[in-house]
This record gives C-alpha cells, structure tokens and sequence, in this order.
C-alpha cells in the first residue's frame, strides 16, 4: 500500500513539474547569466489577466530550474564573472580603410591634434556589475527597466548574444567614439606613430631627429598614455549616459594606429630616401677608413721598402704568367 501511495505522489510530482516547464511557470538560467523575473499574463489564470509586468524576482546564477510564476517571463542577462568584450576592427575596401561590418565590430577613425585622421583598433574588455549581491541585483533590476522594453536592431537586449551585441553597437559604441576623440585630439599624429615626424615640416633639424627616431612603429609609451585616459574617463561618460554604474574592470587594449593612405605612402617615401642617404653617409665613412688605412700602409712601406715589394708579389694575379714592373728585372711563372 505504502509503495503504491509513493509511485502515485512520485508520477503526482513529475505531473507538476511537466505542467509547470510546460506552462512556463519555471525557468533555468544558462551559465553565466542572471535572469529578471517580470510577471506576465497567462490566458488560462483567470486571475491573472489583471496582472501587471513589473519586477517580481531576480533567478541567480547557477540556479536549477526555477519557479517564476504562471505566465510570467525572465530576461537573461550577463553576471559579474563573464568577462564580455567589444572589439575594434579596420577593414580595408579599396584600397581605404572602412567600418567593419557587424554588430559588435567597428572602425573607430578619430583625428590627431594635428588634423590626420588615424584609425585605431583594439578591444574593450569589461565585466558587468550584475554580481548577485543585492546592489548587483539592483543594477541588472534597473538596467532591465530602461532597455529591455526596446529593440536594438531586431532584438531587444536580454535575447541571445546579438540582442547584447546589438545593444552594445547602439547604446555602447558612440560612447566609446565621442571618448577617444576626445583623447586622440591631445596628440600629435608623431605622438601616435613616431614615423609621421618625417612628412610633417620642422626644418632640417626636425628632420634629422625625425630620421634618426621614425621606425614605422606605434609610440608605445604614448600607446600606453592612450589606454589609460579611455579607460580612465570612459567609466565615468559610461555611467553618466547610460544612468547607472552598470559595467566594472574596464579595459581598452590599442592593437594597431593605422594612417590615411596618402600619409602612409608620404613616409615610406621619406624613409626610403633616409634610407638612400644613411647608405650615403656609410660609402662616404667607408672610403674615409679606406684612406686612412692606405695612409699608414704608406708610412709602413716608407720603413721598410723590401715589405712594398713583397706585398707588390703577393698581389699578382694567380693568371698571371710574366709580371715585368720595370726595367731590368722581370719575373716569369714557372708553369
């Protein structure tokens, strides 16, 4: 009697459980995301077509299946311990840098204090704030009240990976622009890519510096420079345009400067002519040591005359049959 009582509470139990996942009463989060539970409308509850949408719940990470209420839905969002990133990519279309296409990849052209207009890619790597703690849950509460409501391209936020993508392109992105603009304009197109010093005027001794400093490589101690000020004021353009301090461990990591075509090929004509000049300059030094080494052979022959003679032998070419330097005396090879 007992075991037929627990088979009909375990088949009783499973009926719940079916009915529920089938009803949508429960949710399981995926790894790595947080779910805000708002409440729903479901046809069959009477008691439920008067209901609202507000915040009824947080599901925590790591949950298992989890019951959220007859007919309500759940956002899934990114926790804390995902690190999530937005990436900075030129594409080259004839010949010209342009935008890459995607939604989460853009080329972001910014123009030095000196009016060139360098591209830059890199990644952003953040995490965001939605840690579980009550503040955390706050946050992904108030940030799904802002933007889950909209759609950003065809998909609102909480729908997948481009929904966040998308999001991230439309909300994120002109953020991130307007700062490094910002940043970029305090520094010279030389300060970027220590090569432009040779097509920018400053006489022949800016020139000469220009030639001895100017490798084609990006500025790295100005790279570094660029880094830290995104990140340092990007935090704070993110929190005030965005309304809230949504995202943490921000990080930006400048990969490649690249300049307009037109500068690019000014420099490699400059550093090929550096570089005409440099192996110049190295004859001119070469020839100069050949001189000064003849000089001394000189003096040395002067002392001891016999030396001039044998050195005037051992340079005989080996093809050399009869050598007769003058009169009188001649010197015949024997083969």
């Amino acid at each position: 009697m007992n075991l037929k009582r627990t088979r009909r509470l375990a088949v009783l139990l499973l009926g719940l459980v079916a009915a529920t996942t089938l009803t949508g009463c429960a949710s399981t989060p995926n790894s790595g995301e947080v779910g805000v539970v708002r409440n729903g409308k479901a046809w069959y509850n009477p008691f439920d077509w008067l209901d609202n949408h507000k915040i009824r719940g947080i599901v925590p990470n790591g949950n298992g299946n989890t019951w959220v209420g007859m007919g309500s839905s759940v956002h899934y969002y990114p926790v804390n311990t995902q690190q999530r990133f937005f990436t900075l990519q030129s594409c080259v279309s004839d010949g010209e840098l342009t935008p890459c296409k995607g939604a989460d990849s853009t080329a972001i052209t910014v123009p030095t204090a000196d009016g060139v207009e360098v591209t830059l890619s890199g990644q952003f790597l953040f995490n965001t704030a939605f840690d579980g703690t009550a503040r955390g849950d706050s946050l992904v509460k108030d940030f799904d009240t802002q933007y889950s409501t909209r759609k950003f391209g065809s998909k609102h936020p909480y729908e997948g990976t481009e929904g966040w993508s998308n999001w991230l392109a439309a909300i994120v992105e002109p953020t991130i622009v307007n700062n490094m603009r910002q940043v970029v304009s305090g520094l010279s197109c030389a300060e970027l890519v220590s090569s432009c010093a040779l097509v920018q005027n400053g006489g022949q001794q800016a020139s000469q510096k220009a030639a001895d400093l100017a490798n084609g490589k990006v500025n790295q101690n100005n790279v570094q420079r660029v880094q830290d000020a995104v990140v340092k004021s990007l935090q704070a353009d993110l929190k005030g345009n965005l309304g809230n301090d949504y995202f943490q461990n921000i990080r930006f990591n400048l990969t490649t400067v690249r300049l307009p075509n037109q500068v690019q090929d000014s420099i490699d004509k400059a550093q090929s002519a550096f570089a005409q000049v440099s192996q110049s300059q190295a004859r001119v030094q070469q020839a100069k040591a050949d001189a000064a080494a003849n000089e001394e052979r000189q003096k040395g022959y002067e002392k001891c005359p016999a030396c001039a003679q044998i050195d005037t032998l051992k340079a005989i070419p080996s093809n050399v049959t009869t050598f007769a330097p003058g009169a009188g005396f001649s010197i015949t090879s024997g083969k």
